[in-house]
């Protein structure tokens, strides 16, 4: 999978992430708690799948060479 398409995808998540939290937050009155947690969440599912493409990116520098 390219840089680019998983680029785009994990700052997707991010924004998914938060706009649940955002959700979850006016539905129990703390929209300041639900925006933080759903950004929490959003930059650890971010995280994850730039450390995944960078294992990715590894594993085919080391058959290329």
């Amino acid at each position: 999978m390219k840089k680019n398409v998983i680029t785009k995808s994990a700052n997707w998540f991010f924004i998914g992430f938060m706009f649940i939290g955002i959700a979850a937050g006016l539905y129990f009155n703390e929209v300041a708690v639900g925006t933080l947690a759903g950004m929490g969440v959003g930059f650890i599912a971010r995280a994850l799948m730039s450390n995944n493409q960078n294992e990715n990116n590894k594993k085919e520098t080391e058959i290329k060479i």
